[in-house]
């Protein structure tokens, strides 16, 4: 629902990234803003869509328009009040917020109720600032938490000039495949698995594997050898 022109109007949304693994906490953003020339007292209680809580995890609830929090034992309500400036700005409740299952869920869903000096429908923040959002993300996407992988390369033997080739042999727990980088491409570069040695110096190898829809990303792994 977009804003009424000249009225004050409340608009949810998540914090960047927009994308978090099951079970692991984000924030959640329940603002005010005032387009009058007064400023403009305000209460209301906010529903959280299913399945999204308020969580202990995390920074703890705070009213940035000065007034008190008040969360419900379940964790899916919020009660606030205080006062809004006029634009630019607004304020509001920024809330630590977990997922108990997999999925989308959109900002705008967030219900108000018991509510005085606002709309009673949540503004979508698009509506709002469109392409200009930067770290307000309308939608938040829960994923199924990710099993961790390791990297298991190196050490590397030194190599003469005239081996002209490296095959490298490194592996990933996951057994997803991994990806070289030359840290020193005057001395060496790298294509898939394969070394290239150009001059005498040391090369420098960084293996990586950035996880897929199972497996979160592994932690790189660097290794040297000397070319003679």
């Amino acid at each position: 629902m977009p804003p009424v022109i000249g009225q004050p109007y409340v608009a949810a949304f998540f914090a960047n990234p927009a994308t978090v693994p099951i079970g692991e906490p984000t924030a959640l953003g329940i603002a005010v803003f005032n387009p009058t020339r007064a400023a403009v007292p305000f209460t209301f209680t906010a529903a959280l869509p299913p399945h999204l809580k308020i969580t202990p995890l995390g920074a703890p609830p705070q009213n940035t328009c000065g007034g008190p929090v008040t969360t419900t034992q379940d964790g899916t309500k919020v009660t606030t009040w205080g006062r809004v400036e006029p634009m630019p700005g607004g304020c509001g409740v920024i809330l630590p917020v977990i997922a108990d299952q997999t999925g989308t869920y959109t900002a705008a869903d967030v219900t108000l109720s018991d509510v005085a000096g606002v709309p009673t429908r949540v503004t979508d923040i698009r509506s709002t600032c469109g392409d200009q959002c930067g770290a307000l993300a309308p939608i938040l996407t829960v994923t199924t938490m990710l099993a961790p992988q390791t990297i298991a390369f190196g050490p590397l033997a030194d190599a003469t000039l005239s081996t002209t080739t490296v095959r490298l042999t490194g592996s990933a727990s996951s057994g997803l495949p991994l990806k070289y980088t030359s840290e020193t491409r005057p001395v060496c570069t790298v294509s898939e698995a394969t070394v290239t040695l150009l001059t005498l110096g040391t090369c420098t190898i960084t293996a990586d594997q950035p996880g897929d829809a199972t497996y979160a990303a592994a932690e790189p792994v660097t290794a040297s050898f000397t070319v003679r």
